[in-house]
């Protein structure tokens, strides 16, 4: 049994953002959060600034894919420093020497398949967390340094974390109004709090929202710090007539691109740095305080499917209880997704409870309270049964593996079936012509390879290893964008925007509060918090749903004061000062990948 999940340990990563972290996990998933809507009063006197800019808050290199940084990837010390060098986390060592688990190796190795398509939103989350924390250098003056790109790769990673998730698919249940609500009252103690998320017919993108700009009472501008654009003024219209918004991708004048990205209610949401600062280790402990499941899909085509007990999902059509995230396909023609079961509504406890059939070169994993599962398809595809204890396959071109704490079976050309029950994992494989061999781990046999040798199926040595392993029709190494070069979007290489002026109007305040998204009945983990009231509203509360876990809030590094009084109190910012650094540009490509919903951050 492994112990009870603990928290992230990200305020410390984050102090060293130069030594640290990273668009799109292991750990089982979650119930979108409830949350509390404050009701703005939308018009130029609603205006407000976070005091973030593209420069110097943003870095000076532009958004780069996995193959951009060939001599980075996320592994054990990444880990370590996430979550802890514990048991559930360090199979063997600690820190920098960190061996981990079977477990928590395909957590990383899922990581590192999914950033193959670039990292925006670890560019914004480290930008985020060291403005919050008035770090020097400040991004701007950082070069691509091995540390700095892996505290990127590091951020990219908190999105998986089960309270992030959970936050973002609240906020996306809310529609357009309600997350510019949020945005406008968050931004008026002068700080940023949020990471924004975009999803439109190309994908989805991560960026940073530092200023809220009223046109008119119906229209509002969202300006953005944008991982693609370095130094450039870049923004999200919104058009409150229609409750729409769009968002200029990869137009280089984004005042006037016809290929927009464009939607609306159900297409926008938030996930903050808090989330990430006091969520759980995904894959860490028992199950016990963990609800859901968690599926990443990275496909050569979108022609898969999900049936369950109540219907099939598809890319284009879901059921109750499963939410559906188109993320990556934009950038590579690659077709990225990540799929949220309710546990509350779709019932996973039966042996194939789910069937995932997948096209041809296709990868998934299933991340679930009692392990992380994988399966990787062919030249023929296949169709792989699911549950939160059992993944199985009827034909031996589709490799399927089942990883659970330290102990881990995989099959290789043969039909499978592998399920785990008490911390054991068994399996039984069926060659061809009707061989059979069996398997289950022990304290000898922790990890345990099912193949064939001549026609004899077998068992063998195994490991699970961190690094991607994926098709190159799945690795995405060709620009689906109109991107410029990368070098052609260098900070060192052009003359940046103007930093953007918000126009000075007079204030309006908050009036009202309209409460949306019922937390379910039970939930994972209880995120401890301090929900904070800012000048000028009534109320700006964000609540995940209570859950049985032990988690500790690390400390926020602002607070506010209640209204209608107007003088708030800022903690003292925390400096960390890293000596400047310079390094080879390295190549990139766009970003057009973002979970809906991946501590330490830096190293």
């Amino acid at each position: 049994m492994h112990p009870v999940r603990t928290p992230i340990r990200l305020l410390a990563v984050l102090a060293v953002v130069a030594t640290a972290a990273a668009c799109s996990g292991g750990g089982s998933d979650v119930p979108a959060a409830s949350v509390s809507v404050p009701q703005v009063d939308f018009g130029p006197g609603s205006n407000v600034d976070g005091n973030l800019r593209p420069v110097p808050n943003g870095f000076a290199f532009p958004n780069f894919t996995a193959a951009g940084a060939p001599g980075n990837t996320f592994g054990g010390p990444d880990l370590a420093a996430m979550f802890g060098a514990g048991e559930d986390v360090c199979a063997s060592g600690a820190a920098e020497a960190c061996s981990p688990t079977a477990e928590a190796a395909s957590w990383a190795q899922m990581v590192n398949e999914s950033r193959q398509s670039g990292h925006c939103e670890g560019f914004i989350v480290q930008s985020l967390s060291r403005f919050e924390g008035g770090q020097t250098p400040q991004s701007a003056d950082l070069s691509a340094t091995t540390d700095v790109v892996q505290g990127i790769i590091r951020g990219f990673a908190t999105q998986f974390i089960p309270e992030v998730r959970s936050e973002s698919k609240g906020w996306r249940g809310t529609g357009v109004r309600a997350v510019l609500a949020e945005l406008v009252t968050s931004l008026r103690d002068g700080t940023p709090d949020y990471v924004l998320g975009v999803y439109g017919d190309g994908g989805g993108h991560a960026v940073l929202p530092y200023a809220v700009e009223f046109p008119s009472a119906e229209s509002a501008r969202i300006q953005v710090y944008d991982s693609n654009w370095p130094g450039r003024n870049r923004f999200v219209d919104v058009d409150l007539s229609d409750d729409s918004w769009s968002f200029s991708f990869d137009g280089y004048d984004p005042a006037s691109d016809p290929g927009a990205w464009s939607g609306g209610d159900g297409d926008m949401d938030l996930s903050s740095l808090d989330k990430r600062l006091t969520g759980t280790c995904p894959f860490c402990g028992d199950g016990v305080s963990v609800v859901g499941t968690m599926l990443t899909i990275r496909a050569s085509a979108p022609t898969w499917t999900l049936d369950t007990a109540r219907g099939q999902v598809s890319p284009s059509a879901t059921v109750d209880g499963v939410d559906v995230t188109q993320t990556r396909a934009a950038i590579t023609g690659v077709f990225e997704y990540v799929i949220s079961i309710d546990p509350t509504t779709v019932d996973l406890t039966k042996k194939d409870s789910a069937r995932l059939t997948l096209p041809p070169r296709s990868v998934a994993y299933a991340v679930t309270p009692a392990g992380i599962a994988r399966a990787a398809t062919g030249g023929t595809g296949g169709t792989i049964g699911l549950s939160e204890t059992n993944v199985s396959s009827s034909s031996g071109t589709t490799q399927v593996r089942l990883a659970a704490g330290d102990e881990v079976i995989a099959a290789v050309g043969l039909a499978a079936d592998i399920s785990v029950e008490d911390g054991t994992v068994t399996g039984a494989a069926v060659s061809t012509d009707g061989k059979s061999v069996n398997a289950a781990t022990d304290d000898e046999n922790r990890a345990i390879l099912l193949t064939v040798q001549g026609s004899a199926p077998v068992t063998r040595p195994y490991s699970v290893g961190t690094g991607a392993d994926l098709p190159e029709e799945l690795i995405g190494s060709v620009s689906a964008t109109k991107l410029p070069p990368a070098t052609e979007r260098e900070l060192a290489n052009i003359t940046p925007d103007t930093p953007y002026v918000l126009p000075s109007v007079a204030t309006t305040t908050t009036t009202a509060v309209v409460t949306t998204t019922a937390a379910p009945a039970t939930a994972p983990t209880t995120v401890a918090g301090t929900a904070t009231t800012k000048p000028g509203s009534q109320v700006t509360t964000t609540t995940v749903a209570a859950t049985s876990g032990t988690t500790t809030t690390l400390p926020q590094t602002s607070v506010a004061t209640t209204a209608p009084a107007t003088t708030q109190t800022t903690a003292p910012a925390t400096t960390t000062t890293t000596p400047p650094n310079q390094s080879p540009t390295i190549s990139t490509f766009s970003c057009a990948q973002r979970s809906a919903s991946t501590i330490e951050f830096t190293v």
